[in-house]
């Protein structure tokens, strides 16, 4: 997911997840170039480096 330019989140990246009722009950935003955890079933951590942005 990539923040669209205008709600002050721009030039990040963004994971959820852990639904409830179909809602996000969890987000992590991160500029791009630094590592994002990605929970369990993954449990790891991705470079967003080589993101296109």
């Amino acid at each position: 997911m990539h923040d669209s330019p205008g709600r002050g989140t721009q030039d990040k990246t963004a994971t959820a997840g852990e639904t409830i009722d179909g809602a996000y009950q969890h987000a992590e935003r991160v500029p791009f170039g630094q590592q994002v955890r990605l929970p369990v079933p993954f449990d790891l951590k991705l470079d967003t480096a080589p993101f296109p942005h």
